[in-house]
């Protein structure tokens, strides 16, 4: 049993050290926890919310993490790979950024749905 518990820590431990590198070096992903805040602050102002509402705005604000670590892992591999600068690997850090543009766009449709049906 102390062996499972150690394997399962241990398989715990890499990715709450990559939050935390994500967390420390990289602006874009501690502006999109910072977004959370601001849907806490949303769920707080509009509450109660149905459990519809309340996963909505909880799918897309971790869409919106999942897609800026997946495009924080991209850059710093790109960049070590190939830290000179080339045409492709520009463009595939763009289409990565992209990526989270899509996520941030889905937020903001749910934010803008939950809000309207509020007014009407």
């Amino acid at each position: 049993m102390k062996t499972l518990v150690h394997k399962a820590a241990k398989k715990v431990a890499h990715p709450m050290h990559g939050l935390y590198v994500a967390f420390r070096d990289d602006v874009s992903f501690r502006m999109e926890v910072g977004v959370g805040v601001l849907y806490l602050i949303l769920g707080y102002v509009l509450w109660p919310l149905s459990p519809f509402e309340l996963v909505a705005l909880t799918l897309s604000w971790t869409l919106l993490l999942i897609t800026e670590l997946q495009n924080t892992a991209l850059e710093m591999a790109l960049d070590r790979l190939h830290p000179e600068r080339h045409e492709h690997i520009g463009q595939s850090k763009d289409v990565a950024a992209a990526a989270v543009v899509v996520a941030h766009t889905f937020a903001a449709l749910a934010v803008g749905a939950i809000i309207i049906s509020r007014i009407i």
